[in-house]
């Protein structure tokens, strides 16, 4: 009767430990495992006199905290947390990339005397939805900017 129980804990560790996605479900399965373990280590050494549930419960206890214990140590999501709250900083700040840059004399329609301004012109490409209120949202998806510089020519 002990072999059998022992071979069945191993046969569920086995089940349990093997094909978790992540690695809260690879903790649990593993605590899971080891209080099977622990359980059948616990009924198959009961001595003589002693209570076999009461035994089993205190070795399952025993395994299974160990258990939890070693796994937070090796399966810590620390590292993916991180990686993660890097990436949402990043999808949450616009990014800007430098399309072109030029530099010539541009009519400002502000001028209204045909005097042409020098202007340097950057155009970026960017990703950024805008709200502007409660049920419309605009897409950006070019950004021009016109720094005047001085120098003036006429027509």
């Amino acid at each position: 009767m002990k072999k059998n129980i022992f071979t069945f804990s191993i046969c569920i560790i086995l089940f349990a430990t093997s094909g978790c996605a992540t690695n809260s479900k690879t903790r649990y399965a593993l605590m899971g495992g080891a209080a099977s373990a622990g359980a059948a280590v616990g009924y198959a050494t009961t001595k003589e006199g002693d209570s076999k549930p009461a035994h089993s419960a205190l070795w399952a206890a025993s395994f299974g905290l160990i258990a939890a214990v070693v796994g937070n140590y090796f399966f810590n999501d620390d590292e993916e947390l991180t990686t993660l709250r890097k990436e949402n900083e990043l999808l949450k700040t616009p990014r800007l990339e430098l399309i072109d840059e030029k530099t010539g004399y541009y009519t400002s329609p502000s001028l209204k005397n045909g005097k042409k301004q020098k202007y340097k012109v950057r155009i970026y490409k960017t990703n950024k939805w805008i709200d502007t209120d409660e049920n419309t949202k605009y897409h950006q998806d070019m950004k021009l900017e016109k720094i005047p510089l001085t120098g003036e020519k006429k027509e």
